[in-house]
């Protein structure tokens, strides 16, 4: 049995927001504060060491399988991160700050806001990078996908996006 035959309504998805994605990168094309996925990727990778966190801003938007910010049971999707070993951030230098030294096995602290307001503070250990980099390309493509569903306005395949990544995350 082939991943087409068995995932046929995901695949489907895929080609929709795919196609949805260069509708809207053509319109896109002129825009001077357009990013550019593949720096974006390029950059991602450069690092050497992560928490495993996904952010929209400085809220938690997701969480990489098998990395330490999703093995640490107390970061939630939602969770606004407010301090990183201490010191205040916002949505500007909050991955800057998360990034830190960029060395595997170092400490980091995290304290984060949970969606009922109450204050948490969570120590989370760098991983080496390469030890997730598959799940984050994945992640990465959901995140696109999820993104450009978003834009178009197509809240469906966006919850499809979440829930495929809710299973995955199991």
């Amino acid at each position: 049995m082939t991943a087409d035959s068995r995932f046929p309504p995901l695949l489907a998805l895929v080609d929709t927001v795919s196609s949805r994605m260069q509708a809207a990168h053509i319109s896109n094309a002129t825009d001077a504060l357009a990013c550019d996925l593949a720096t974006i990727v390029k950059n991602a990778a450069a690092t050497r060491a992560t928490v495993g966190i996904m952010l929209k801003g400085a809220i938690i938007d997701n969480l990489m399988i098998g990395a330490p910010g999703l093995q640490s049971k107390k970061l939630s999707k939602g969770d606004e991160i407010l301090k990183v070993d201490g010191l205040e951030v916002d949505a500007e230098n909050v991955v800057d700050f998360l990034i830190g030294p960029d060395t595997p096995d170092s400490d980091v602290s995290i304290t984060v806001k949970k969606r009922n307001g109450e204050e948490m503070v969570v120590g989370l250990k760098r991983m080496a990078t390469e030890r997730v980099a598959d799940k984050r390309q994945m992640f990465e493509y959901f995140t696109q996908i999820k993104d450009a569903a978003v834009k178009s306005g197509d809240n469906r395949a966006a919850d499809l996006v979440d829930a495929t990544v809710d299973l995955w995350s199991k």
